[in-house]
């Protein structure tokens, strides 16, 4: 493989996060971008920026942002049609790319959004509403076409007030682009957001918001390590032989640890809901040397995840 013959000379792959496997295109195949979400490996064939930043964002464990209508819908955002462009309200919240002072629950009253785009964090960039029929959250968020989304942003979201919908590892749902004067709301859940003015750096916004004391969303990811065995370790298995490599790791979270998944090149062996966190990796007398990486991936109540990699190299003697 590609990674094989790389390690072959004398690139440590195991030092990088991420890997993407630029190649040529292909007519006859039905992708132009793939990646693993949560991963580290995506490949690409139509050799533009914006697929590559949607494939990595798909590594960092994002998944599409959508319309109600269309599931690549949301053009404010890489994650839609792959364009090059900020990523949106909930993706920059659910990634804790953000300073504190620049999110914000809705309360009612008038307030200062300012620009998603900035290259600084600014306070008052994001707002969140959780919407408590479908125990979803709205996020709200002023987009103007300043450093990377001066490249690809449409002209429609130039200077709007978005309200996106979300939870942690979820799609994104874009609900509503407004303009000055237009105001979006939904009555079951007591919330209405009217972009009364803008212009160049902010928004002044109006929010009739019934009051509600929830804690924020829990964004914090576990925190999990493999134990065993070591990174760059290498299996010793007999010619035609079998064996049972034990997989260890140690994983933690603010609230608690639903699960630890445990895969084999990206194919689950195992998920373990109990500590300690354990899986077993049957290497039958098929299973061919060379390079292989083990991933275990730590998922919490709320569905946030982070995950551990490492290589082991398999021998025949």
């Amino acid at each position: 493989s590609a990674r094989s013959i790389l390690n072959q000379q004398g690139f440590n792959i195991s030092a990088y996060k991420r890997i993407t496997y630029a190649m040529p295109y292909n007519a006859n195949c039905g992708w132009v971008g793939l990646s693993y979400v949560n991963g580290n490996t995506s490949w690409i064939t139509a050799h533009r920026a914006g697929v590559f930043v949607h494939e990595l964002g798909h590594n960092l464990n994002m998944q599409h942002s959508t319309t109600p209508t269309a599931e690549y819908g949301d053009q404010s955002d890489p994650m839609g049609p792959a364009i090059i462009a900020n990523f949106n309200a909930p993706h920059q919240y659910f990634s804790s790319w953000l300073t504190t002072s620049s999110i914000q629950q809705a309360v009612s009253g008038n307030t200062t959004i300012y620009t998603l785009d900035s290259n600084t964090p600014l306070t008052n960039q994001i707002l969140w509403y959780p919407k408590l029929d479908t125990s979803q959250y709205y996020f709200i968020s002023y987009r103007t076409p300043q450093n990377i989304s001066s490249l690809g942003l449409p002209a429609v979201f130039h200077y709007t007030v978005d309200v996106h919908l979300a939870t942690p590892n979820s799609k994104t749902v874009l609900l509503s682009t407004l303009s000055t004067g237009q105001t979006f709301t939904d009555s079951v859940n007591g919330l209405s957001i009217t972009n009364n003015s803008s212009n160049a750096n902010s928004a002044n916004i109006s929010i009739v918001a019934t009051p509600i004391v929830v804690p924020p969303v829990d964004i914090t990811s576990p925190i999990i390590t493999i134990t065993s065995p070591n990174n760059n370790s290498t299996i010793r298995v007999r010619k035609n032989g079998t064996s049972n490599l034990s997989i260890k790791a140690s994983a933690s979270d603010n609230v608690g640890v639903a699960d630890v998944k445990f895969y084999v090149n990206n194919v689950l062996v195992n998920t373990d809901r109990s500590s300690p966190y354990s899986a077993t990796w049957y290497i039958s007398k098929s299973t061919q040397p060379g390079a292989y990486e083990i991933k275990a991936e730590a998922s919490d109540e709320r569905g946030n995840t982070s995950t551990s990699l490492i290589n082991v190299y398999l021998t025949r003697y």
